[in-house]
């Protein structure tokens, strides 16, 4: 009885000592990257051949452009450096005849893909997104062009990585969303472990709705 009592009590102060970590070998501990990713709001300005009554964007329909830029700079670029390739969520954010543009020779320049893993938290900043509206005869809005300037920090096994992307994204509505219908940016990525032909890369592409 008392050797039973005995060796369940040095199992229970084995399996303390690995959890506990305390003063032997310390067990492993797995960390979670963060991000916080923050797109600031600029003027809204609007082109139509409609001018009585004048054509308005309301403050859903302008959110719903910047949450389309927030989610692009989550799925191009966040996503990425956390697992090394853009993921499902960055198809869907593109009209199909853009989404054309992605899968070729402009992936390098809209997606930031084969970088070192981020180590670190990370942090996406936008200056502020102009947006300009298109719309027609009707007071229908058909497309918006939003600047767009985003500066992401991190820290990574090799050092820290900077990447700032500029240039404009071509919204238009597509069954209800806004999504990217073309782009026109130029990306650089800086930092040790990046190749030079990753370094800097630009394109330009006028798809329209499709």
């Amino acid at each position: 009885m008392w050797k039973a009592v005995a060796g369940a009590a040095a199992l229970a102060l084995v399996a303390t000592g690995c959890s506990g970590g305390g003063g032997g070998t310390k067990s492993a501990v797995k960390t979670t990257v963060k991000a916080r990713v923050e797109v600031t709001r600029g003027a809204v300005g609007i082109a139509s051949a409609r001018l009585d009554p004048p054509v308005v964007v309301d403050d859903a329909v302008r959110n719903q452009m910047l949450d389309t830029v927030k989610r692009y700079i989550q799925a191009a670029t966040i996503d990425p450096l956390r697992t090394g390739r853009g993921g499902p969520a960055l198809a869907p954010l593109f009209t199909a005849s853009a989404a054309t543009r992605v899968q070729g020779s402009d992936r390098a320049v809209l997606v930031d893909e084969g970088l070192p893993s981020a180590t670190g938290d990370i942090t996406a900043k936008t200056l502020p997104v102009a947006i300009t509206v298109l719309a027609d005869q009707t007071g229908n809005l058909v497309l918006a062009t939003a600047e767009f300037d985003v500066s992401v920090g991190t820290q990574t096994a090799h050092g820290p990585v900077k990447i700032r992307r500029v240039g404009q994204l071509t919204l238009a509505p597509d069954a209800g969303i806004w999504k990217i219908a073309g782009f026109d940016l130029s990306v650089r990525r800086d930092g040790k472990g990046i190749t030079d032909t990753a370094k800097t890369k630009s394109s330009t592409t006028t798809s329209a709705k499709g």
